[in-house]
């Protein structure tokens, strides 16, 4: 045993414990230079423990954490190899391989590498707990994943470096060369593991000095302060002598008491400030103003520091906002590869090999020339683009045709025709869709099929060397870009070192041999989880104010700011990943010798109140395209001084602002400016004064007018320009309509669709700038079929469907209906522009697996559930699609009809109407007749739910026209007929297996308690209800088409929910104010100038859900 007990030394402050501990050493003859200590220390207070010793004249100590010594001496003890991070994921990834056949539940998870990362953490928390995995629902698959991971280290001769502090005594204890240290200081080591528990009784029981310290803001003992009860049983249980560093209290001192729970009674702390900020960039510009204001009053930059949970995410602003105000800041050391902005975008372009083609995905890899492949320039391609309006890349060849075909159509075009020829034109004189094809064939090595690691790492290495050969050109070259390419050509060499790391590991570790295939976008996971591992060098530390994460040391430093304080960045959650909710309590037992996250932090918080004379805390209310809420933390100190009035980080002046925070503010300094030097106000800044004047105008509910989008009379000037040039080069809808005009010349005028008014009725500025305009979204890249395609992909298959029946579906066997949906299925998702298993997946999101629960399914049995029903099911009467009718077969005999049109009828149907004189086409998915054609339903697929739908129990509000459009066109349709039939009409949710809303005139609508429609909303109306409801349509249709032809497409008054602000791709720029559209709703609703009508009641029939639940 050792000759001096433990001493724990315990201070407000941790720098006192660590020069008490150190004063102890030394009046104990600890500090032997032969024989330096070992202190186990985090590498931020690595250099304080330096500078202790160099003032007390001391020999530098051996530094380095508790665990890294653990793994080291059992290395060096066993003669085996440790494994840890990359290694052990690659040797799971090996293990799950071949044992996935054994596992009930995450046989195929364990192929993803973030699956990976969570099994690993079970692991190494099992290691750390010297406990097994404890009970719960995956238990026996992670068991026999810890078996066989185990068996491979045994083969492999090495061990996992968690388990090192377990392993150490032993090893230690066999090698007889081993050094045991002398003198052991351990600093801050809080949170002590099972397994470090058995390492340090070792080293305890064979050391001849030992000293810990502990920091316990405002005095409070350990256990009274979660975070360091651990520690405290364990230095108790060895009967360690507790040491009290005594210090001056301060009030502050007792404000960090009352955070750890300690009920004292003090005030709110006079150092504490509070401050929201608007963005990321309002927050890190309010903080370096305050850091440059006080630098030029002579503060030394040594009093400043800036703690960031993730520093990751603020890592762009910080440098530039910081640089831009002259304030120096100091880094880490180093940083992971991965974060280089090179390197983002080489990851980035390796992963968009296997993305769809478009310009704006090739803009956002070369656009701005860090990355360049031969001679294409990515802008000039892009001006092309836009010119054309054609961005797809799919297929070169064909985009250079349609380029060609658009030069050719703007000869005869409008004034900027001129422009856009000449920017399709330069794309194709200097080769740029040429340079596209190389690229496409260059990287479809690099996205095709499963592929082996050698032959991935040969296409990886041309890639990178075509994309980034112009780094190794150094010629004509400033000083500056110099040192930039070298830096740049550092990177890569460490990248490509990455890149082979990587096929080394795979083969070392995980047995993969060229034969063993994987899909090249799993390499790049691991070559990116490799370049998070691999450090580079860009800023040592030097004078500046020093930036760290929560854990650094910041104790000394006079003014601290903690900034990023957002709702899930600090505390950061314990767990996260794909076994966040399955494993939560699992992993808690696993780690219950840890202080929780909230107690860490509030140790923290606490320790910095207690130790800086300001700090500030901050967070962004705006990041990410997201509102942020407070950190909990947040909320629970200023709980504690109710009613406090906080003071924050000052407003940035007018002169300190380097750029404004939003155009809105923006707008309004420069109206200040305006107002203050009318006479030198710059002639060529007059715009500002109209921008001004539109921003305020817009915010007044007392008008509306040209800058709502209201034209007035130079409305309709300006839309007859417009509706000449539908006809021609652009259109608002995909279809036109001949007419005449006043010379007798035929010339082609738009048609509206359904979904075109709809589209105006909930907001005519969305309609505005996507049918005129043609602002096209970024159309999403991926591999899954959008929500337009599905629906494409359902129609197609249904229309095909009920063109192969030849009977109704009550006179066919369930099963044979049955294996003719599910083979159309499969035939129409072969065609599908996918690869293999996303058309399988196609398949099943349509049948369901096993071809059985999909929408499809469900449609067919909801169909056969109509057509076997008593009573006619949803309908009043047995309905089917009308070429299955013997009336209108009959009746098409005798109309000399062709067989082909009759076999067609009712199944998209396409037609074209005209409404009030306004023209309007659409598509009919299917008609429906009873077999006498005294009933015609017409029907609706929705790939959807009921949301979003017409409720037209509550009235008819003037935002739907799709069911009574079509009901026009059938009534044009049968109305020269021996007996015009009765009309329904109808939705089907694909989504929910139901019948949806339906509308129809008397007796048509049937049992809707055995054949529900979802939330039901079916109405009967009479002969003269329905002709109302129609004519009110036909009138609306009318008004949408007179305010579209007068140019007034003002933002919405509806609602947010009813215009569907949360779905626009322009609602970043449409300037919708809530409170002031609800006013001009108020005053404007129902009149002439903008299109909102009230809502009209449909009909005086009660609504037949009440009625016949009723009845029932």
């Amino acid at each position: 045993m050792f000759p001096h007990r433990p001493h724990l030394f315990i201070a407000p402050q941790t720098h006192l414990a660590r020069r008490a501990a150190l004063d102890f050493l030394r009046e104990n003859g600890a500090l032997d230079p032969f024989e330096p200590p070992v202190i186990f220390a985090s590498a931020s207070a690595a250099p304080h423990w330096r500078a202790l010793f160099r003032e007390a004249g001391a020999n530098a100590p051996r530094l380095l954490r508790a665990e890294e010594f653990f793994v080291r001496s059992h290395r060096a003890n066993a003669r085996a190899r440790a494994v840890s991070g990359r290694d052990r994921l690659w040797i799971l990834s090996g293990v799950a391989r071949n044992v996935a056949p054994h596992l009930e539940f995450l046989g195929k998870a364990v192929a993803s590498r973030e699956w990976l990362h969570g099994i690993s953490a079970f692991l190494c928390g099992s290691y750390r707990a010297l406990a097994p995995i404890p009970d719960f629902e995956w238990k026996h698959d992670f068991e026999i994943l810890r078996a066989a991971y185990e068996a491979k280290l045994e083969e492999l001769g090495a061990f996992d470096a968690e388990c090192a502090p377990a392993l150490f005594p032993q090893s230690a204890a066999q090698n007889a060369a081993f050094g045991w240290p002398k003198t052991l200081v351990w600093d801050e080591t809080s949170e002590i593991s099972p397994a470090l528990r058995v390492g340090f009784e070792a080293l305890l029981a064979n050391c001849e000095f030992a000293a810990a310290t502990l920091a316990c803001p405002g005095g409070v003992l350990p256990k009274m302060n979660p975070h360091w009860q651990g520690a405290q049983k364990f230095w108790r249980a060895h009967k360690a002598k507790t040491v009290m560093v005594s210090a001056p209290k301060l009030h502050r001192d007792r404000c960090a008491a009352k955070i750890l729970g300690q009920d004292n009674g003090a005030s709110a702390p006079d150092n504490l400030f509070f401050t929201p900020c608007h963005t990321m960039h309002d927050e890190i510009s309010r903080i370096a103003a305050l850091i440059r204001r006080e630098l030029n009053a002579g503060a030394p930059l040594e009093n400043f520091a800036l703690v960031i949970p993730q520093t990751d995410r603020y890592d762009g602003v910080l440098q530039s906002v910081f640089a831009a105000y002259g304030v120096p800041i100091s880094l880490p050391f180093s940083r992971p590869l991965a974060q280089s902005p090179l390197i983002r975008r080489l990851l980035l372009a390796l992963e968009s090999c296997k993305n769809l083609w478009n310009v704006h995905v090739l803009h956002d890899l070369l656009g701005d020339g860090t990355l360049r492949f031969e001679s294409l320039d990515a802008q000039r391609l892009r001006r092309a683009a836009f010119a054309a309006r054609f961005f797809d890349l799919t297929d070169p060849a064909h985009t250079q045709t349609v380029f060609q075909t658009k030069i050719a159509q703007l000869r005869e075009g409008r004034r900027d025709d001129e422009t856009r020829r000449e920017a399709i034109a330069s794309a194709l004189e200097n080769d740029d869709l040429g340079a596209v094809s190389r690229l496409k064939e260059l990287c479809a090595a690099s996205a095709g099929t499963r592929i082996g690691a050698r032959a991935w790492l040969e296409n990886i290495e041309t890639l990178l060397q075509k994309l980034a050969v112009h780094f190794e050109e150094s010629d004509d070259l400033t000083d500056a870009n110099e040192l930039a390419h070298q830096t740049a050509r550092e990177q890569l060499a460490r990248l490509r070192e990455a890149a082979r790391a990587l096929v080394e590991r795979a083969g070392a570790w995980s047995g993969e041999t060229d034969e063993v295939k994987r899909a090249p976008s799993e390499w790049l996971e691991w070559l990116r989880f490799e370049c998070e591992a691999v450090q580079i060098e860009e800023n040592a530390r030097g004078a500046g104010v020093v930036i760290s994460g929560a854990t650094g040391s910041f104790e000394w430093r006079e003014t601290v700011f903690f900034a990023g304080l957002s709702e899930n960045a600090w505390p950061s959650p314990q767990l996260s990943g794909p076994l966040a909710e399955r494993g939560r309590d699992a992993m808690a037992k696993l780690r219950a010798h840890e202080a929780s996250p909230l107690a860490r932090a509030t140790h923290t918080l606490a320790k910095a109140v207690g130790s800086c004379q300001r700090l500030f805390l901050s967070y962004p209310q705006h990041s990410d395209d997201r509102e942020n809420g407070p950190s909990p933390l947040w909320e629970d100190v200023r709980a504690l001084w109710e009613n406090t009035r906080w003071p924050s980080l000052p407003k940035l002046t007018e002169s300190e602002a380097i750029q404004p925070l939003c155009r809105r503010a923006w707008l309004s300094q420069m109206a200040k400016i305006r107002a203050q030097n009318p006479d030198i106000w710059p002639a060529s800044l007059t715009q500002l004064e109209t921008l001004h004047t539109m921003r305020e105008e817009r915010r007044s509910p007392a008008q509306i007018g040209v800058y709502d989008g209201v034209l007035g009379a130079a409305g309709a000037p300006l839309m007859a320009l417009e509706r000449a040039r539908w006809g021609q080069l652009r259109t608002a809808s995909a279809n036109t309509a001949k007419t005449e005009n006043e010379n007798g010349k035929t010339e082609r005028e738009p048609t509206f669709s359904a979904s075109q008014l709809e589209l105006y009725a909930r907001c005519p500025l969305r309609f505005f700038f996507g049918r005129i305009l043609e602002l096209a979204p970024e159309e999403p890249i991926g591999d899954d079929l959008d929500a337009r395609e599905v629906g494409t992909l359902v129609h197609d298959v249904l229309y095909e469907f009920h063109r192969t029946l030849r009977a109704p579906l009550g006179e066919i066997e369930p099963a044979t209906a049955l294996g003719i949906l599910r083979e159309l299925a499969w035939k129409n998702c072969e065609k599908l522009a996918l690869r293999p298993i996303l058309r399988e997946a196609e398949f099943h999101r349509l049948m369901g697996l096993n071809g059985v629960g999909g929408p499809l399914w469900k449609l067919l049995r909801a169909e056969f559930r109509a057509a076997l029903a008593s009573e006619g099911g949803p309908w009043s009467r047995p309905t089917a699609p009308i070429r299955h009718s013997p009336f209108f077969q009959e009746l098409g005999k005798v109309a000399g009809g062709d067989t082909e049109n009759w076999m067609r009828l009712g199944l998209e149907e396409r037609f074209e109407i005209r409404v009030g004189g306004v023209p309007i086409s659409g598509i009919i998915d299917r008609i429906d007749a009873a077999s006498d054609g005294s009933l015609v339903v017409i029907l609706d697929y929705k790939t959807g739910g009921a949301q979003g739908l017409p409720n037209l129990e509550k009235g008819d509000d003037g935002l739907s026209f799709q069911l009574a459009l079509y009901a026009m066109r059938a009534a044009s349709y049968f109305a020269s007929w021996p007996r015009a039939p009765k009309l329904a009409m109808g939705f089907f949710s694909l989504k929910s297996g139901e019948f949806l809303h339906a509308i129809g005139q008397n007796q048509t609508l049937g049992r809707l308690d055995e054949h529900k429609f979802s939330q039901p909303r079916a109405i009967e109306l009479d002969d003269s209800e329905w002709e109302n409801w129609l004519r009110g349509v036909e009138t609306r249709v009318g008004q949408i088409a007179a305010h579209i032809e007068n140019g007034t497409f003002n933002i919405s008054l509806q609602g947010r929910e009813k215009a569907k602000c949360n779905f626009c791709e322009f609602s970043g720029f449409c300037g919708q104010h809530g409170p002031t559209q609800s006013e001009r709703a108020a005053q404007f609703g129902g009149g002439e100038r903008v299109y909102l009508p009230l809502v009209s009641e449909v009909g005086g029939t009660k609504s037949l859900n009440k009625n016949r639940k009723k009845s029932a």
